[in-house]
């Protein structure tokens, strides 16, 4: 018998086929399943009825088939290896296998919950299905294409670009947060900096949202640095803010961050100073994606949460001219913009520092007191410019270069009063962050529809992204490692001493301000092979966000 099933599987086509047979049973066997075990769907019973009476049975038969498909890949990946039975379009096969039962599922569950906010679901998974199955064809075609690995590369980013936004997106429609976004405000700013005015509304205003708006001389302000509406005003020049949303702008720059931690990770490979497959370059860029406060984040679209996504965005652009060596001219212009969202980004200078200093001692410069001087004063005078404009902007508004809008602002009492009372930096917070960052645990509460109900002040950033913990080992004496831990260590010092948490949210979102550094340490993780409860935590990572995300959502 045996003999006779491995005369047939004589070939890769026929292996995959065998395959493609296995991993379409296991797909209907655990869609089966999974209905049996979703008390919320209704309609049609007479077909949950009967699979609940064999769900036993079905679930026997959905693991059974991951182990025979996952025995024969095993078995005859020595004979002929992974790359000759999944080809590229092969691949892009059994997404569209994957994508079809995936659909229908949730079409069964739209229309039976009534979850009409679900309504557009398929559309962006049916064009990523559609890129995929273009990206095959060019990669798997003989046809002679000018430039082909240019054109293979530009597919590559892409892919990740568009994997990252769709995802998200589907994410935010699960959540039912698609255009709904409340405290927006940056496209509003846009269109009056485009006016010729700095403020977002006259006090005189009636029925409009005025939360986290400072009041001065009878106009509404936005506090928050304005990096986001000046990046926005070239569209306002012939759109109308109403029709942008900035939940899709946040999700776009979301999904570009991806794509920088992807070519940041790909330089650290391409000099040599950290090691890893081609598939740990992907799970880090999944880690930083789904595993980490960006995820909420990106898809929340409100004022807060803007500014951060876009700051990650030019710093990891400052991250990414230092390892390809470029002038500290354009660093520190990086580095000045993402201050011009958050002044604070300025703590990832002794990252990029010590990375331009590696190179060159790399390249058999003499690094002296004079060539650190001067690359310091090059790249300070962006910085400086950009210091120059957020005071400036501070007096245009308020008529004081130090006064931001935060200590007269219209928010939360309980962050206003510290505010007013002891600074917006002081000492006296020093306790309370550091036990927001690294203690604070969710609430049980058995019996509710959310088992795990974190604090809005926070939580440990340990708990939110547990695989974390692997940065606490040892590490090499490296100029770009210390610049690294030099930049964490900068970061955190300023934000123990920040009057507030960045409540509300889900776990700790602060981090993002140093997760470039963070995640240039985590890819020598991956250098060496790992245990299995490190790829355990990196997926709980993942599974943490993805509820911290649905739970701030609905409760947050």
């Amino acid at each position: 018998m045996l003999e006779r099933v491995h005369g047939f599987i004589s070939s890769p086509n026929r292996l995959f086929i065998v395959l493609t047979i296995l991993y379409g049973f296991v797909l209907l066997t655990g869609a089966a399943w999974l209905l049996t075990l979703l008390p919320v769907v209704k309609g049609a019973e007479w077909i949950l009825g009967a699979l609940s009476r064999v769900s036993h049975l079905v679930a026997w038969l959905f693991l059974a088939g991951i182990l025979l498909g996952s025995s024969l890949a095993s078995l005859y990946n020595e004979s002929y290896g992974l790359d000759d039975i999944f080809t590229p379009f092969k691949r892009s096969l059994w997404f569209w296998i994957f994508l079809c039962i995936y659909m229908l599922l949730v079409t069964y569950y739209r229309v039976a919950a009534y979850a009409s906010f679900l309504n557009g679901f398929a559309t962006p998974l049916l064009g990523l299905g559609l890129f995929f199955l273009i990206w095959s064809w060019v990669g798997s075609t003989e046809m002679q294409i000018p430039n082909k690995a240019s054109v293979e590369r530009f597919f590559l980013l892409a892919g990740i670009f568009l994997t990252v936004f769709v995802l998200y997106w589907h994410l935010a429609d699960w959540v039912d947060w698609i255009h709904k976004n409340r405290f927006e405000y940056w496209d509003s700013l846009a269109h009056q900096f485009v006016n010729g005015k700095l403020y977002l509304l006259d006090a005189s205003a009636a029925n409009v949202t005025i939360h986290d708006l400072t009041l001065h001389n009878g106009k509404w302000y936005v506090p928050v640095p304005p990096l986001p509406a000046i990046l926005l005003m070239p569209i306002m020049l012939f759109a109308n803010p109403e029709k942008i949303f900035m939940g899709d702008v946040s999700m776009l720059m979301g999904a570009l961050n991806a794509v920088l931690v992807y070519l940041i990770l790909e330089q650290l490979i391409i000099r040599r100073w950290v090691a890893f497959s081609r598939t740990s370059h992907f799970v880090l860029v999944a880690l930083f994606a789904f595993g980490t406060n960006h995820l909420w984040v990106s898809i929340m679209g409100e004022i807060w949460f803007v500014s951060q996504v876009v700051t990650v965005t030019f710093l990891a652009l400052a991250v990414w001219a230092a390892l390809r060596d470029a002038s500290p001219w354009v660093i520190g212009a990086f580095l000045g913009i993402a201050m011009l969202a958050r002044p604070n980004s300025l703590m990832t200078w002794p990252f990029v520092f010590a990375i331009a200093m590696h190179i060159q001692k790399e390249n058999g410069t003499v690094i002296d007191l004079k060539h650190l001087l001067k690359w310091s004063v090059q790249s300070a005078v962006p910085v400086g410019l950009a210091i120059i404009g957020l005071l400036s902007y501070n007096y245009l508004r308020f008529e004081d270069f130090m006064d931001f809008g935060y200590v007269t602002i219209n928010g939360a009492p309980g962050i206003v009063n510290n505010a007013q009372r002891y600074g917006i930096f002081s000492s006296v917070y020093i306790l309370h962050n550091l036990n927001v960052m690294f203690l604070y645990l969710p609430q049980v509460q058995l019996g509710s529809p959310w088992i795990f109900v974190p604090s809005l002040e926070g939580m440990s950033i340990f708990l939110s992204t547990p695989v974390l913990v692997y940065l606490l080992r040892r590490y090499e004496n490296r100029w770009w490692i210390w610049g690294a831990w030099a930049s964490i260590f900068f970061g955190f010092a300023l934000l123990v001493m920040y009057h507030n948490t960045g409540a509300a949210q889900f776990g700790y979102r602060y981090i993002l301000d140093v997760i470039l550094p963070i995640m240039a340490l985590m890819s020598l993780t991956l250098q060496k092979r790992q245990p299995w409860h490190y790829y355990l935590l990196l997926l709980l990572s993942i599974l943490i966000n993805l509820y911290g995300a649905a739970w701030f959502v609905n409760v947050g």
